[in-house]
């Protein structure tokens, strides 16, 4: 069984129900379902944070759905620590935190556009900063 569906399903929700919770229609949910379509990212992040389990359970990369511990065992190398790189200034970490939220509300509404709109936004951007 699609690990959508068993979701679904536990959670008591028919497919009309949660296809309107996660904003798409009935029969996309279907084909989800059925492995007729892959799922977005928008959805499948939308999905994880609604039943309380990780992208990779939903998708069947994994059996548990809980989080797991991180484990290297691929040798992936990692950014050097904050000690080892460039330390910030007290002003550089003050405005990081005074622009942490308006980022992050800006970075929610940038992953709302389409192509077309997010390349005109990409552009204003562009300009404000030669504007500087």
């Amino acid at each position: 069984m699609n690990r959508i569906q068993e979701l679904r399903k536990r959670a008591g929700l028919s497919q009309t129900e949660l296809a309107k919770k996660l904003g798409v229609v009935q029969s996309t949910l279907s084909y989800w379902e059925q492995g007729k379509y892959d799922i977005d990212n928008d959805s499948l992040l939308r999905l994880a944070e609604m039943f309380d389990c990780t992208t990779d359970y939903i998708l069947g990369r994994s059996d548990s759905p809980a989080p797991q511990p991180y484990s290297n065992e691929h040798n992936v190398t990692t950014a050097p620590a904050e000690s080892e790189a460039q330390q910030k200034s007290p002003q550089q970490e003050a405005e990081g935190d005074r622009y942490s939220p308006l980022i992050m509300e800006i970075l929610d509404l940038l992953a709302k556009l389409d192509g077309d709109n997010l390349d005109k936004a990409l552009s204003y951007i562009k300009f404000l900063e030669d504007e500087k």
